[in-house]
């Protein structure tokens, strides 16, 4: 059994909707009977889980006249409402294509759509563009609720404790959660030494009867690594009825089977892990 001793002693003594940030191979439009490029041949989106679309920039060689192109869209994820074509109105010569996201993007996946223009492209322009999108999750503290630990503790031999965490809210979803329980100054036996990362935990309770934690740091290592927790269902099994996921009963969230990992392995302490909302 590993021992929390010295331990015990040591420790009481985003982003905007619309976010686009890296571009590859900027170049300049050239003409040829107006045909259109895209403004690059790479485009990186950071956005907030409430995103429902990116923008993506066109040009053409010409403001004359309104004209359509087609579009041809390679979307492996599976995870965009992507546009057949794009328009010019009289007039213009840039326009912004809006492509839509679809509803069941994971939070923290990257997901690439590749949108080609095929031979509509001007001389010299970029006939085709890889988007990088991926969705982040905002917070905002929604005050000082409980954390039961029945994780680290009780694997080097403590008793399981209850104690003060921030609990924060996810902007613009609801019933998504993060604490930060192991940080220093918040998890009794954390020393300020042992501190290797933010150690923030989400807690999906969208459905609540099937809350779910995604693998996630604690953000200390006690000379095994950093210990790893999270849902055994979805994280490390499949097997449900042997490790069901939490539940929501009024304020309180028992977040169901727990694993704790780290350079020594996986464990599945029993214990109860629980996440008392403000």
């Amino acid at each position: 059994m590993k021992s929390i001793l010295k331990y015990i002693v040591a420790s009481f003594g985003v982003v905007a909707l619309m976010a686009a940030c890296s571009v590859e191979n900027e170049g300049a439009i050239y003409s040829d009977n107006g045909a259109a490029s895209f403004l690059s041949t790479a485009s990186t989106y950071s956005l907030s889980a409430a995103a429902t679309s990116i923008e993506v920039q066109v040009n053409r060689t010409t403001t004359k006249g309104s004209a359509t192109y087609p579009l041809t869209a390679t979307d492996k994820s599976g995870g965009f409402n992507a546009p057949t074509e794009v328009s010019f109105a009289d007039g213009e010569g840039s326009t912004m294509l809006t492509v839509g996201l679809k509803d069941g993007m994971e939070v923290g996946v990257r997901y690439d759509l590749v949108l080609s223009l095929g031979d509509k492209v001007s001389a010299g322009g970029n006939a085709s563009i890889t988007l990088r999108v991926t969705k982040n999750y905002e917070w905002t503290a929604i005050g000082t609720g409980k954390w039961t630990d029945g994780l680290v503790g009780p694997l080097f031999g403590a008793s399981a404790l209850t104690y003060d965490v921030t609990v924060y809210g996810a902007n613009g979803v609801s019933g998504v959660y993060s604490v930060m329980p192991y940080a220093y100054g918040v998890f009794p036996y954390t020393a300020e030494n042992e501190v290797v990362g933010t150690g923030r935990v989400i807690v999906d309770a969208r459905n609540p009867e099937s809350v779910f934690v995604a693998e996630a740091g604690t953000g200390i290592n006690w000379s095994y690594g950093e210990m790893i927790i999270g849902s055994v269902y979805g994280n490390k099994s499949n097997d449900l009825a042997t490790y069901p996921l939490g539940k929501v009963n009024g304020k309180t969230i028992d977040l169901g089977s727990m694993y704790i990992e780290d350079d020594d392995g996986v464990y599945v302490i029993g214990q109860p892990v629980i996440l008392v909302l403000p």
